[in-house]
């Protein structure tokens, strides 16, 4: 069952991230405002609206074995990531969102994480940071500090070691 409230939580969630906003950014203001959360738990947090937005549930779809239990006491919960297979069960309910929309944020989410793999860890500090890679093993290079006793001297190596060639 829809439950009003909560649908246009989720549904302002979206329009938010699809308008630009971050998941951090989005929990804050919600947090702000006081919005309750889904489950009434507290805080909103940067985690809790990724998952909303990455969540096939609100596009009217179900996934099975999310979670499973384990085989020995005491039984605890678990994430499965790739233990038991997962099912995915299409037009099970009534969506609160589009495909569509489910769609776009989902290329978003993609893109806005590979992009972020892809910067330097220097965070664009410099001019070439991030820009100059190595020929031979493919490496981001970047500055580097090297002390010899009280001495300081500066050179440049791959981000994942000195590539020596």
């Amino acid at each position: 069952m829809i439950k009003p409230e909560e649908a246009k939580v989720v549904r302002r969630i979206f329009e938010a991230y699809l308008g630009g906003k971050g998941c951090y950014t989005i929990a804050k203001e919600l947090q702000a405002e006081g919005v309750p959360t889904i489950r009434n738990k507290g805080k909103w947090h940067e985690v809790v609206v990724q998952e909303i937005l990455l969540n096939p549930v609100y596009e009217g779809n179900l996934i099975y074995q999310k979670t499973y239990s384990t085989s020995c006491l005491p039984f605890t919960r678990k994430r499965n990531h790739g233990t038991y297979p997962k099912y995915l069960i299409t037009e099970n309910h009534l969506p609160i969102i589009t495909k569509e929309e489910a769609e776009a944020v989902r290329q978003i989410y993609e893109y806005r994480s590979q992009s972020a793999k892809n910067k330097a860890s220097s965070l664009n500090r410099y001019v070439f940071s991030g820009r100059i890679r190595c020929g031979v093993c493919g490496n981001t290079f970047r500055r580097q500090k090297i002390y010899m006793g009280k001495l300081m001297k500066q050179s440049s190596g791959a981000v994942k070691g000195i590539c020596r060639i």
